[in-house]
């Protein structure tokens, strides 16, 4: 559920959609219809605290037309597939993921913080692709995703390896 006060945010922009920025930190994303969340309220524009490991998350089914989980899941003590799971939960049909997480080929991004709980590399992302598991990986999730974009992000380190991934993910219904 969302909350009373993100409602009146949201009524206040005088929009019908919801787009949520998971594990914000600093990264504050201001416009129309952006909620920020993070684990604890340590800035006036964090408009949801909740800790990700706890299921279900605050938010109600198909309500939310994007999400936006930068620098976050690496931090989750859940798996990947609880995750997804959630994140379909909440996106409405065809509404879009973006994830960048560190990545597992640079192990100073990986564990260069004592906080990271899992490394990721880019091909995670096929076990979650709609084409891919009708071959074989649907028995981790009846839940379908579409690839609509993965690579390299941020900046390399000195042998040339993006220190973080992304995948942009669009929900199949």
């Amino acid at each position: 559920m969302v909350s009373e006060a993100v409602l009146q945010i949201i009524t206040c922009w005088e929009v019908d959609y919801l787009k949520l920025n998971l594990g914000a930190g600093n990264h504050i994303n201001e416009g129309n219809g952006w909620v920020n969340h993070d684990l604890h309220k340590h800035r006036p524009e964090i408009d949801v605290v909740h800790d990700l490991n706890e299921l279900p998350w605050p938010w109600d089914d198909e309500s939310a037309s994007k999400i936006e989980a930068k620098n976050v899941f690496e931090h989750l003590d859940i798996d990947l597939v609880k995750v997804l799971d959630e994140c379909w939960r909440i996106l409405e049909p065809g509404g879009t993921l973006y994830i960048k997480v560190p990545n597992a080929e640079d192990p100073v991004a990986v564990w260069g913080d004592p906080t990271h709980r899992r490394p990721y590399t880019l091909t995670f992302v096929k076990y979650f692709d709609y084409k891919v598991n009708d071959v074989g990986f649907s028995f981790y999730t009846d839940r379908k995703w579409k690839i609509v974009d993965k690579g390299g992000a941020g900046n390399k380190n000195a042998e040339g390896i993006w220190k973080s991934i992304f995948a942009i993910m669009e929900k199949v219904k």
